[in-house]
């Protein structure tokens, strides 16, 4: 793939998951409870990939073998952690903060994918990390200087570092397999693990099918559509193309468009030390510079 394909879909994958925080913000003001939506998002879009596999990659999954579909059920299991955790998030922390802080998870790529994938890490990404690192201190310094004002911003700070940890997994596995793995096939897997790791949570508070309005599923729906099939399918499709560090870092994207769209919606600005801490993150993450192989020719 050309590296004018790759950047192409890259933007159009980054203007996909910006609109996440925007949709689940919404059914939070539906009254749907936020695991909830973390579970129906991963069910719908589940069941949209069931329904393209069965057409097109019909049987193939049975051939993967044990070991690959293992691994891709672990996968799964990091994206249920992920999606949980960061979507609880925006519970107690404005859209802008929650969404910058699952986003840093290049901090914590860079060095998995050195020990894991064996990926090169220079001096300079060193540095890059910590420049980042330095940022999210500056926020959290925020929520542990006041606690007991700001308890409910730490406890949503930390689930949206839990989603960026967890995350690392999700990108990791996927670039192991994403070179002998069919897109739909390892998609459907992921997602349906996910599902069903999130499900039981929702079910447990009150969230069934029946006590949805179709208000509730068309946004769901848009919620499974957009962010998840327009925006993570996208970066599941370059893994096979660019490495995980590069494309960890291309989230990045998601925190300036959905910072944009909350302040357009709600109104939501950034307080003074998530606007600075912000500034560190992007800088050091935008700092990191990426292999000659990142980007492949194919």
């Amino acid at each position: 793939m050309s590296r004018q394909k790759i950047y192409i879909a890259l933007i159009f994958g980054i203007f996909c998951i910006s609109s996440s925080s925007i949709f689940v913000k919404y059914l939070d003001y539906r009254g749907v409870p936020l695991i909830g939506v973390a579970a129906y998002r991963m069910l719908l879009s589940s069941l949209i990939l069931l329904g393209i596999n069965s057409v097109w990659r019909s049987g193939e999954i049975l051939k993967l073998g044990r070991m690959k579909l293992t691994e891709m059920v672990i996968s799964g299991i990091f994206l249920a952690a992920h999606f949980g955790s960061w979507t609880l998030s925006l519970k107690y922390i404005p859209v802008g903060r929650s969404v910058l802080l699952v986003t840093c998870h290049p901090i914590f790529t860079i060095l998995v994918s050195r020990i894991f994938l064996g990926e090169k890490i220079s001096l300079r990404n060193i540095l890059s990390v910590l420049v980042a690192f330095a940022g999210i201190i500056v926020i959290l310094w925020e929520s542990l200087s006041s606690f007991s004002v700001s308890s409910s911003f730490l406890l949503g700070d930390l689930l949206a570092l839990t989603g960026a940890a967890t995350i690392v997994g999700y990108i990791i596995i996927g670039k192991r397999l994403r070179s002998s793995v069919n897109l739909l096939n390892y998609t459907l897997i992921v997602y349906a693990t996910s599902a069903l790791l999130l499900l039981p949570a929702a079910l447990l508070v009150g969230v069934f099918p029946q006590t949805l309005t179709a208000g509730d599923y068309f946004w769901l729906l848009a919620l499974a559509i957009v962010p998840t099939l327009g925006g993570h399918m996208v970066f599941n499709f370059l893994l096979k193309n660019v490495n995980a560090t590069f494309i960890s870092t291309a989230f990045l994207g998601e925190s300036l468009g959905a910072a944009l769209l909350a302040w357009i919606i709600w109104k939501e600005v950034p307080s003074a030390s998530a606007f600075i801490g912000g500034i560190f993150v992007i800088a050091g993450l935008y700092m990191i510079k990426f292999d000659t192989d990142s980007v492949k020719q194919n």
